[in-house]
């Protein structure tokens, strides 16, 4: 659920774009095959963050990659994906100020928030 409004975020609008996009991308793949299919966004404001957050409830990320999907080319995709999608993310909400934190469970899914400062310019 988005409030109606949210203060503005300043930074470069087709990268954070992108930033949304790969998560949603993520998430709507992890799904697949999961017993219950749902993708959640949420936006709000905490502290001095705007937080976008989006939610899935398909297979979740082992302990051992919890570490390295922010890495270049790590990907559990096996064949399809690049292993790019989260570390040019993590990228991105670095260089605009912010932050990106992750909590999932296996076999219940992830919610990854993005974390980015009221007005900072990039």
């Amino acid at each position: 659920s988005i409030p109606e409004e949210l203060p503005d975020v300043r930074g470069n609008k087709t990268e954070l774009i992108q930033v949304v996009m790969n998560l949603l991308t993520n998430a709507a793949d992890a799904v697949v095959g999961a017993e219950e299919k749902k993708v959640t966004v949420e936006a709000g404001v905490e502290n001095s963050n705007i937080c976008i957050a989006v939610k899935d409830t398909g297979c979740g990320i082992k302990d051992k990659d919890k570490e390295k999907i922010f890495d270049y080319f790590f990907t559990t995709k096996r064949n399809e994906g690049t292993g790019l999608g989260l570390a040019f993310s993590y990228q991105i909400v670095k260089a605009h100020g912010g932050d990106i934190e992750v909590e999932s469970s296996v076999g219940e899914g992830s919610e990854f928030r993005v974390l980015l400062p009221l007005g900072k310019n990039s």
